[in-house]
């Protein structure tokens, strides 16, 4: 019963701590509390046909972009709140049998200012000789950008770290794998990551492992050992 009720507690931790990302409690002077939002919620919704990124923000939905061509997806904030970078496909990419184009395959990585509302392409589709790319994350300090993309010479997905506009990548990842899912730890001193074990060149995606690394891609560390697909940490 006891490891019932810890796992409920967490639960409820874990919650609480979701909703205070988006919140801060003021206290008035008649010691009151009341929350304030700060930056809400952002996501994608294929709501009017196409995927847009959205910002939820007391109850109210407000699309942030707008533009029927593309499908955009993937939203993510920087650490100081001024840009979010997304990505996006043509509606010419989707596939002819139906159903939309969110994935790698087509996407190029934009930015948008929040203040302002400027879109920047980032990384064009193609670019860098990537045949696809993906699942960018902000460093802790936001000067670095890390993300997967399939590299065009080894036909492999490798592990790069870009400036903060997405230019000069730098390959970190060093074995010949399946690379994906990256993200930082947050000193920004290590990532953490998706990839093959050493000794495995198929493509069952059930023998994908979680490593962790520093932010050089070195010191490599194996933390799962199982027979499941393993995905997203972070």
């Amino acid at each position: 019963m006891r490891q019932v009720r810890l796992l409920s507690t967490l639960i409820l931790v874990q919650y609480l701590l979701i909703a205070c990302d988006a919140e801060s409690i003021m206290v008035t002077a008649d010691g009151s509390s009341v929350a304030v939002i700060q930056n809400g919620l952002y996501f994608s919704s294929d709501r009017t046909g196409n995927f847009e990124i959205y910002h939820l923000l007391q109850g109210q939905s407000y699309k942030l972009t707008d533009d029927v061509n593309f499908d955009s997806w993937w939203p993510r904030q920087s650490p100081d709140g001024s840009t979010m970078l997304f990505y996006r496909s043509t509606i010419q990419d989707r596939p002819v049998t139906g159903g939309y184009n969110n994935n790698y395959d087509n996407a190029s990585l934009w930015s948008l200012n929040l203040t302002t509302g400027a879109l920047e392409e980032l990384i064009a589709k193609d670019a860098n000789e990537w045949t696809a790319q993906g699942v960018v994350d902000w460093s802790p300090d936001g000067r670095q950008l890390i993300m997967a993309a399939n590299d065009q010479t080894s036909n492999l997905w490798h592990l790069y770290l870009t400036d903060a506009s997405g230019k000069n990548p730098v390959r970190i990842s060093r074995r010949n794998s399946l690379y994906l899912d990256p993200s930082w730890s947050p000193d920004g001193q290590q990532i953490v990551y998706v990839a093959y074990p050493p000794d495995y060149f198929g493509f069952d995606l059930s023998r994908l492992e979680i490593y962790s690394a520093n932010a050089d891609g070195s010191n490599e560390r194996r933390l799962t050992d199982d027979t499941l697909r393993d995905h997203d940490p972070y």
